[in-house]
């Protein structure tokens, strides 16, 4: 019997640990698009071929990755 769960698995994000006394301190930001314009390019990848704008302009931090469930694997 297979039991499905409606619980995504969380991401691993696999960074070294060289890294660890910038990425806290940084600021990122996540564009969001209207896919009208987008088409398939490759598998998972999408493409567009005219310029589009953003429709909002969220800003992240990387704790807010791991609110959201992440999971961080600090390697050598």
């Amino acid at each position: 019997m297979e039991c499905k769960s409606d619980t995504p698995k969380p991401i691993v994000a696999r960074i070294p640990r060289s890294w660890k006394p910038f990425i806290g301190k940084t600021t990122g930001y996540v564009y969001v698009l209207k896919k009208d314009s987008f088409s398939e390019a490759q598998m998972w990848q999408m493409k567009t071929h005219e310029p589009v704008l953003p429709t909002d302009v969220i800003q992240v931090e990387f704790r807010d990755f791991e609110k959201m469930g992440g999971i961080i694997e600090w390697k050598l």
